[in-house]
């Protein structure tokens, strides 16, 4: 079986971001993940641990990484398979 995953990349106001993987159903050049760029922007007050939280509830979630400017951080799974 293989997994299809888009990656998403959002660069937050305090020098951070975050990294979003989503399951995909089909492979193509780009995917619309609007949904995980306007949550990141409307929540700029949590702190980046809870906005990755936030991020895992959204649909086809299957990981979020927040990182620091070089690169260090964390990885959730909302569920291990």
């Amino acid at each position: 079986m293989r997994i299809i995953e888009s990656m998403t990349r959002v660069t937050l106001p305090n020098k951070m971001y975050i990294r979003v993987w989503r399951q995909e159903n089909e492979l193509r050049s780009t995917y619309d993940n609007s949904d995980i760029h306007t949550l990141c922007k409307l929540n700029t007050y949590m702190s980046p641990e809870q906005l990755a939280e936030k991020v895992c509830t959204l649909p086809r979630i299957n990981a979020v990484e927040v990182l620091d400017a070089d690169g260090s951080g964390l990885l959730i799974y909302p569920d291990w398979p």
